[in-house]
């Protein structure tokens, strides 16, 4: 009896020191084109069309029941948009959401600050404080 519990004691230290590896991942798409988000993007004003936007599909494999955030900051750490897209639902299989960020809405704020580069974040919450909520997702600049 002693060597059964001596051996579940040490399955149980071994299991609650094994974490799961969980991965977000997302893609952006500029219009219907897919970007590579890994540089800093450059959109050319003259080349922008009123109805030009940025989608963001983001993948979360892991349950987290706060409001998801579309957070843009310019190159000055200026809030520039902050917008809600909503909690993640049960039964859970992961959640893709999609987020769309207009592109109207960075050469408005290019026209009345002159800031001409800006972050993207993927945020969980209001809060972004606290560790693990804001992802940086893209580095846009308008030239």
């Amino acid at each position: 009896m002693k060597k059964v519990l001596v051996i579940a004691i040490l399955l149980f230290g071994m299991v609650r020191l094994a974490w799961a590896d969980f991965v977000d991942y997302w893609h952006v798409y500029y219009n219907y084109s897919l970007i590579d988000h890994t540089n800093e993007f450059v959109i050319k004003v003259e080349d922008v069309k009123p109805k030009d936007k940025l989608r963001i599909h983001y993948y979360r494999d892991r349950l987290q029941l706060l409001d998801k955030y579309l957070k843009v900051v310019d190159n000055s750490g200026n809030l520039v948009l902050l917008t809600n897209f909503g909690k993640e639902t049960l039964p859970f299989n992961g959640d893709w959401k999609t987020m769309y960020l207009p592109v109207k809405v960075l050469l408005d704020y290019r026209k009345k600050t002159s800031r001409s580069s800006f972050e993207v974040y993927y945020q969980l919450g209001e809060d972004a404080s606290k560790p693990d909520v804001q992802t940086l997702v893209l580095k846009v600049k308008l030239e």
